[in-house]
């Protein structure tokens, strides 16, 4: 009687081409890879991003410095630019978008989960899900 041997590691993982093609064949490693392509675009991308504001802003930084950023004057006429305020106004406007978001949006998870009846809930949640740009679950289920 004849045995076939083959390359077992310890994990029990077959290695050679003939594996390599199999999982290629079953998607996995071009997901896998996919994927990998896809997230180092990304980083790759804010890289340059970043690397083109720091470049195209040498000007405004040599001419006004970093203190752009923490003072208050507001000038063009002689060239006086303070970027505080704007700041402060969107940290301020943030703060109140979510003091008013989160409680809303909390209060009507627990509503639509807890306490509302099966079909006003399945009802909201598809519209919830769709103002969120999210898939809608469409199994008939409250929790998808």
């Amino acid at each position: 009687m004849a045995t076939a041997h083959t390359t077992v590691d310890a994990a029990g993982l077959f290695w050679g081409p003939r594996a390599l093609l199999r999982r290629l064949r079953t998607g996995d490693e071009i997901a896998r890879l996919v994927t990998l392509v896809f997230a180092l675009s990304t980083v790759l991308l804010t890289v340059v991003l970043v690397e083109q504001l720091w470049v195209n802003s040498a000007l405004a930084r040599h001419r006004f410095g970093l203190t752009f950023l923490w003072s208050r004057v507001w000038d063009p006429v002689f060239n006086q630019f303070g970027a505080l305020p704007f700041v402060y106004g969107t940290l301020v406007t943030s703060a109140l978008g979510l003091a008013i978001a989160v409680p809303l949006g909390l209060g009507a998870a627990i509503f639509l989960a807890e306490l509302a009846p099966r079909r006003l809930s399945d009802n909201f949640t598809f519209l919830i899900d769709l103002l969120a740009s999210g898939r809608p679950c469409l199994c008939g289920g409250a929790n998808g």
